[in-house]
């Protein structure tokens, strides 16, 4: 304590109201008293000012996020399925618009050897030179037969052989027949 405050003095402090205190007052002591069992009634409470509760936002899954598909743009042409054109003495070429640069053309049915020419014109009307491509016409395929054994018995058992014969392409089957039935 400050050497000037007097001992029965209490002690201030700034801004906090003295109670007075009257020391002659005797002090009572407070003896609880019986009470008959009775519901207890509650106190009830103010009601208090509730804050607003904030909008509901909806919680998304978590995880990969489809995207719409991007058209991508196809960066080579595909030509368009051709009908086969028939190039013979009386129909000897065919024309396409672009962007059609191609065309399916029926070979001649024979054998042998036939040269396609192709000439490009420009949108001011010069036209190429002419670029050829020479195609070799399969010719048919050569069968060969022979057998193990050219005489057999009635009922008995031969084997016939397809080897030996020959194809500029691939041979794909081999079909056996009887030719002169014994009747």
């Amino acid at each position: 304590m400050p050497k000037d405050t007097p001992a029965n003095t209490p002690a201030t402090v700034p801004g906090v109201p003295v109670i007075p205190v009257n020391p002659i007052l005797p002090v009572t002591p407070v003896i609880p008293t019986p009470v008959s069992p009775v519901t207890p009634v509650l106190p009830v409470s103010p009601v208090l000012p509730v804050a607003p509760i904030a909008p509901v936002v909806p919680i998304l899954p978590v995880g990969p996020v489809p995207l719409p598909p991007i058209p991508i743009p196809n960066p080579v042409p595909t030509p368009p399925i051709a009908v086969p054109i028939p190039l013979t003495p009386t129909n000897p070429s065919t024309t396409t618009a672009a962007p059609n640069s191609s065309v399916a053309v029926t070979v001649p049915n024979q054998s042998g050897t036939v040269t396609f020419s192709l000439v490009v014109t420009d949108n001011l009307g010069i036209a190429s030179q002419a670029a050829t491509v020479s195609v070799t016409i399969q010719g048919p395929p050569v069968a060969k037969l022979s057998t193990t054994t050219p005489v057999v018995a009635p009922g008995g058992t031969i084997q016939l052989s397809g080897d030996g014969s020959v194809s500029t392409g691939s041979l794909s089957t081999f079909k056996f027949s009887l030719s002169n039935p014994i009747a």
